[in-house]
Protein backbone atom coordinates (compact mmCIF):
# COMPACT_ATOMS: atom_id res chain seq x y z
CA UNK A 1 0.00 0.00 0.00
CA UNK A 2 1.03 3.37 -0.87
CA UNK A 3 0.57 7.01 -0.15
CA UNK A 4 0.01 10.11 -2.55
CA UNK A 5 2.98 12.56 -2.90
CA UNK A 6 2.75 15.60 -4.60
CA UNK A 7 4.79 17.78 -6.21
CA UNK A 8 4.86 21.20 -8.07
CA UNK A 9 7.43 22.76 -10.40
CA UNK A 10 8.60 20.05 -12.90
CA UNK A 11 8.59 16.98 -10.97
CA UNK A 12 5.54 14.95 -9.22
CA UNK A 13 5.73 11.71 -7.63
CA UNK A 14 2.80 10.24 -6.65
CA UNK A 15 2.60 6.59 -4.47
CA UNK A 16 -1.49 5.75 -4.21
CA UNK A 17 -2.75 4.57 -0.74
CA UNK A 18 -7.12 4.03 -0.15
CA UNK A 19 -8.61 7.19 2.04
CA UNK A 20 -10.01 4.34 4.74
CA UNK A 21 -6.44 2.52 4.80
CA UNK A 22 -4.60 5.82 5.47
CA UNK A 23 -6.46 6.70 8.17
CA UNK A 24 -6.17 3.04 9.97
CA UNK A 25 -2.42 2.83 9.58
CA UNK A 26 -0.19 4.25 12.09
CA UNK A 27 2.39 7.33 10.60
CA UNK A 28 5.48 5.58 10.42
CA UNK A 29 9.13 6.41 8.54
CA UNK A 30 10.58 2.98 8.45
CA UNK A 31 10.10 -0.40 6.98
CA UNK A 32 11.11 -4.15 6.90
CA UNK A 33 14.38 -3.95 6.17
CA UNK A 34 15.54 -1.21 6.85
CA UNK A 35 18.99 -0.42 8.45
CA UNK A 36 18.81 2.08 11.55
CA UNK A 37 21.56 3.13 13.63
CA UNK A 38 20.65 5.16 17.35
CA UNK A 39 21.54 8.91 17.28
CA UNK A 40 21.59 8.97 21.29
CA UNK A 41 21.03 5.91 23.93
CA UNK A 42 17.14 4.18 24.05
CA UNK A 43 15.57 2.48 26.12
CA UNK A 44 11.92 0.70 26.30
CA UNK A 45 13.08 -2.21 24.15
CA UNK A 46 10.66 -4.94 24.98
CA UNK A 47 12.71 -8.17 24.55
CA UNK A 48 10.91 -10.84 22.11
CA UNK A 49 12.87 -13.79 23.81
CA UNK A 50 10.05 -15.35 26.56
CA UNK A 51 13.69 -16.06 28.78
CA UNK A 52 14.40 -12.48 29.21
CA UNK A 53 11.12 -10.49 29.37
CA UNK A 54 11.05 -11.31 33.26
CA UNK A 55 13.69 -9.11 34.90
CA UNK A 56 15.41 -10.26 38.43
CA UNK A 57 13.26 -8.14 40.23
CA UNK A 58 10.11 -10.35 38.24
CA UNK A 59 8.90 -7.42 36.78
CA UNK A 60 9.01 -7.11 32.70
CA UNK A 61 12.27 -6.23 31.39
CA UNK A 62 13.27 -3.19 29.49
CA UNK A 63 16.18 -3.27 27.46
CA UNK A 64 18.52 -0.49 26.91
CA UNK A 65 20.77 0.72 23.97
CA UNK A 66 23.67 3.13 23.60
CA UNK A 67 23.97 5.69 20.62
CA UNK A 68 25.43 3.94 17.65
CA UNK A 69 23.72 0.60 18.05
CA UNK A 70 22.29 -0.66 15.19
CA UNK A 71 19.03 -2.70 14.46
CA UNK A 72 17.69 -4.46 11.57
CA UNK A 73 13.96 -3.77 11.19
CA UNK A 74 12.41 -7.30 10.71
CA UNK A 75 8.66 -5.91 11.17
CA UNK A 76 6.97 -2.77 11.30
CA UNK A 77 3.48 -3.59 11.91
CA UNK A 78 0.56 -1.33 13.66
CA UNK A 79 2.94 1.45 15.05
CA UNK A 80 5.37 -1.07 16.56
CA UNK A 81 8.65 -2.24 15.16
CA UNK A 82 10.65 -5.79 16.02
CA UNK A 83 14.43 -5.02 15.74
CA UNK A 84 17.33 -7.63 15.46
CA UNK A 85 20.33 -5.89 16.87
CA UNK A 86 23.32 -6.16 14.50
CA UNK A 87 26.15 -4.38 16.30
CA UNK A 88 26.53 -2.55 20.12
CA UNK A 89 29.15 -0.45 20.51
CA UNK A 90 29.70 -1.99 24.35
CA UNK A 91 31.97 -4.46 24.39
CA UNK A 92 31.22 -7.20 27.01
CA UNK A 93 34.59 -8.70 27.24
CA UNK A 94 36.39 -5.36 28.58
CA UNK A 95 37.18 -4.78 32.48
CA UNK A 96 36.75 -8.82 33.34
CA UNK A 97 33.29 -9.14 31.64
CA UNK A 98 31.66 -5.89 32.06
CA UNK A 99 30.55 -4.26 29.79
CA UNK A 100 32.81 -1.13 28.30
CA UNK A 101 33.22 0.46 24.70
CA UNK A 102 34.70 -0.84 21.96
CA UNK A 103 37.35 1.95 20.75
CA UNK A 104 37.63 0.91 17.40
CA UNK A 105 33.84 1.07 16.98
CA UNK A 106 34.16 4.66 17.65
CA UNK A 107 36.89 5.49 14.92
CA UNK A 108 33.85 6.44 12.06
CA UNK A 109 31.61 8.12 14.28
CA UNK A 110 31.44 11.51 15.93
CA UNK A 111 28.94 10.46 18.11
CA UNK A 112 31.06 8.96 21.16
CA UNK A 113 30.29 6.19 23.47
CA UNK A 114 32.10 6.47 27.15
CA UNK A 115 32.78 3.61 29.07
CA UNK A 116 30.72 4.65 31.84
CA UNK A 117 27.88 5.00 29.25
CA UNK A 118 28.12 1.41 28.37
CA UNK A 119 28.71 0.16 32.77
CA UNK A 120 25.46 1.98 33.57
CA UNK A 121 23.23 0.48 30.74
CA UNK A 122 21.63 -2.55 32.02
CA UNK A 123 20.20 -4.72 31.25
CA UNK A 124 21.98 -3.93 27.55
CA UNK A 125 20.78 -5.34 24.08
CA UNK A 126 22.21 -8.28 22.77
CA UNK A 127 23.56 -8.67 19.22
CA UNK A 128 21.82 -11.58 17.86
CA UNK A 129 18.75 -10.68 19.74
CA UNK A 130 15.40 -9.04 18.80
CA UNK A 131 13.23 -6.93 20.46
CA UNK A 132 9.54 -4.85 19.64
CA UNK A 133 9.82 -0.78 20.52
CA UNK A 134 7.21 1.66 19.58
CA UNK A 135 7.73 3.82 16.50
CA UNK A 136 7.05 6.94 18.21
CA UNK A 137 9.59 6.15 20.79
CA UNK A 138 12.31 5.62 18.78
CA UNK A 139 11.68 9.03 16.81
CA UNK A 140 12.23 10.69 20.20
CA UNK A 141 15.64 8.88 20.50
CA UNK A 142 16.71 10.19 16.89
CA UNK A 143 18.48 8.14 14.59
CA UNK A 144 20.30 7.50 11.19
CA UNK A 145 17.71 5.56 8.41
CA UNK A 146 19.00 3.63 5.30
CA UNK A 147 17.01 1.66 3.51
CA UNK A 148 15.60 1.18 -0.12
CA UNK A 149 12.16 3.29 -1.27
CA UNK A 150 9.98 2.56 -4.21
CA UNK A 151 6.72 4.15 -5.56
CA UNK A 152 5.08 5.64 -8.96
CA UNK A 153 6.63 8.77 -10.75
CA UNK A 154 5.08 11.60 -12.54
CA UNK A 155 7.33 13.93 -14.66
CA UNK A 156 5.17 16.70 -16.46
CA UNK A 157 8.36 18.86 -18.01
CA UNK A 158 11.71 18.51 -18.95
CA UNK A 159 14.48 20.63 -20.02
CA UNK A 160 17.21 19.87 -22.85
CA UNK A 161 20.09 21.35 -22.75
CA UNK A 162 20.91 20.50 -26.35
CA UNK A 163 18.64 23.38 -27.60
CA UNK A 164 17.90 24.84 -24.43
CA UNK A 165 14.33 23.76 -24.73
CA UNK A 166 11.54 23.02 -21.61
CA UNK A 167 9.36 20.69 -22.80
CA UNK A 168 5.73 19.11 -21.83
CA UNK A 169 5.20 16.01 -21.68
CA UNK A 170 3.52 13.51 -18.80
CA UNK A 171 5.93 10.51 -17.93
CA UNK A 172 4.61 8.07 -15.44
CA UNK A 173 6.11 4.95 -14.06
CA UNK A 174 7.91 3.47 -10.77
CA UNK A 175 10.80 4.38 -9.39
CA UNK A 176 12.66 2.67 -6.77
CA UNK A 177 15.95 3.72 -4.82
CA UNK A 178 17.40 4.10 -1.42
CA UNK A 179 17.35 6.76 1.52
CA UNK A 180 20.08 7.79 3.21
CA UNK A 181 18.77 10.03 6.11
CA UNK A 182 18.11 10.95 9.92
CA UNK A 183 15.33 12.05 11.97
CA UNK A 184 13.80 14.96 10.74
CA UNK A 185 15.10 14.78 7.03
CA UNK A 186 16.51 11.67 4.03
CA UNK A 187 18.16 11.94 0.92
CA UNK A 188 17.29 9.46 -1.63
CA UNK A 189 18.99 8.29 -4.92
CA UNK A 190 16.57 7.03 -6.99
CA UNK A 191 15.96 5.46 -10.85
CA UNK A 192 12.74 5.16 -13.19
CA UNK A 193 12.41 3.55 -15.92
CA UNK A 194 8.66 5.27 -17.41
CA UNK A 195 6.79 5.75 -20.13
CA UNK A 196 6.44 8.67 -21.66
CA UNK A 197 3.37 10.42 -23.64
CA UNK A 198 4.83 12.95 -26.52
CA UNK A 199 3.27 15.79 -28.64
CA UNK A 200 5.47 17.12 -31.24
CA UNK A 201 4.19 19.88 -34.53
CA UNK A 202 5.19 18.17 -37.89
CA UNK A 203 3.99 19.49 -41.68
CA UNK A 204 2.52 17.62 -43.64
CA UNK A 205 2.33 19.51 -47.18
CA UNK A 206 1.07 23.17 -46.28
CA UNK A 207 -0.69 22.32 -42.69
CA UNK A 208 0.83 21.62 -39.39
CA UNK A 209 -0.19 19.24 -37.85
CA UNK A 210 0.25 17.43 -34.38
CA UNK A 211 1.63 14.19 -33.33
CA UNK A 212 1.45 12.06 -30.47
CA UNK A 213 2.80 8.81 -29.44
CA UNK A 214 5.04 7.41 -27.20
CA UNK A 215 8.20 6.65 -25.86
CA UNK A 216 10.59 5.64 -23.06
CA UNK A 217 12.40 7.38 -20.44
CA UNK A 218 15.53 6.23 -18.42
CA UNK A 219 16.35 8.53 -15.45
CA UNK A 220 18.06 8.81 -12.42
CA UNK A 221 18.16 11.70 -9.45
CA UNK A 222 18.27 12.52 -6.15
CA UNK A 223 15.03 13.07 -3.55
CA UNK A 224 15.27 15.63 -0.61
CA UNK A 225 13.06 15.48 2.06
CA UNK A 226 12.60 17.36 5.50
CA UNK A 227 9.76 15.61 7.72
CA UNK A 228 9.08 18.26 9.99
CA UNK A 229 5.86 18.44 9.90
CA UNK A 230 2.61 16.18 8.86
CA UNK A 231 3.02 17.60 4.71
CA UNK A 232 6.67 17.13 4.65
CA UNK A 233 8.81 19.33 1.77
CA UNK A 234 10.50 17.43 -1.04
CA UNK A 235 13.27 18.49 -3.83
CA UNK A 236 15.60 17.08 -5.91
CA UNK A 237 16.59 16.80 -9.34
CA UNK A 238 16.50 13.80 -12.41
CA UNK A 239 18.83 13.16 -15.56
CA UNK A 240 17.55 11.38 -18.59
CA UNK A 241 17.02 10.48 -21.83
CA UNK A 242 14.02 9.68 -23.81
CA UNK A 243 14.10 6.73 -27.15
CA UNK A 244 11.33 6.84 -29.38
CA UNK A 245 10.51 4.04 -32.17
CA UNK A 246 12.44 4.07 -35.42
CA UNK A 247 9.44 5.29 -36.95
CA UNK A 248 9.56 8.56 -34.74
CA UNK A 249 12.87 9.40 -34.79
CA UNK A 250 13.24 11.65 -37.66
CA UNK A 251 9.99 13.87 -36.02
CA UNK A 252 11.32 13.97 -32.18
CA UNK A 253 14.52 16.36 -32.02
CA UNK A 254 14.98 15.18 -28.21
CA UNK A 255 15.56 11.54 -29.28
CA UNK A 256 18.52 9.92 -27.46
CA UNK A 257 19.66 13.67 -25.78
CA UNK A 258 19.62 14.28 -22.05
CA UNK A 259 16.93 16.02 -20.07
CA UNK A 260 16.63 17.64 -16.85
CA UNK A 261 13.63 17.40 -14.51
CA UNK A 262 13.71 19.48 -10.91
CA UNK A 263 11.10 18.28 -8.47
CA UNK A 264 9.73 20.87 -5.40
CA UNK A 265 6.42 19.83 -3.31
CA UNK A 266 4.95 18.42 -0.04
CA UNK A 267 3.44 15.30 1.03
CA UNK A 268 -0.25 15.77 1.21
CA UNK A 269 -1.55 12.05 1.92
CA UNK A 270 -0.21 8.77 3.40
Amino acid sequence: MYSIVRYGGFLLSAVLLPGAARAELPVSTLSTGDLIILRSTADKLTPVLEDEKTGADGKAASFKAPSRTKFKVNLDKDGTLTLAVKDVPCDPSTQGGVAGISKAAQLVSSITVSDDDCKKLSPLVAEGHSYTMAASDLDKFGFRRLGFIYGGLIIPYKYFPHDKSLEPGTTMGPFVGYRFGQTGWGISAIATYAVTDIKVKVKEDTELKERTFFALSRGIGFMFDITKSDMPFRAGVMWGRDRVGSNNVDVYPHDGHTWVAAQLGWEFGR
